[in-house]
């Protein structure tokens, strides 16, 4: 599954990389949001998780929004 392509000297999403996109901004506006709540509930390390994963996952996701924000006609 190609997630962009070329058109001419230029790339752009295909229909699988804007629906990825699409999700990747609501995984990352649900990940801000839980943030949000729980900043106040306790510790951090509260939330079940391995935060490698987490981070891992975030800078993927962030390195597509900012693709997108570098290029905005790309898409």
């Amino acid at each position: 599954m190609h997630i962009v392509e070329r058109d001419g000297r230029k790339t752009r999403f295909t229909a699988h990389g804007t629906r990825l996109l699409e999700e990747a901004q609501q995984i990352v506006g649900t990940h801000d949001a839980a943030l949000r709540r729980l900043m106040g509930e306790g510790p951090a390390d509260a939330v079940g998780c391995d935060p490698a994963l987490i981070t891992a996952t975030i800078e993927a996701v962030r390195a597509l929004l900012g693709f997108r924000d570098m290029a905005p006609r790309a898409v």
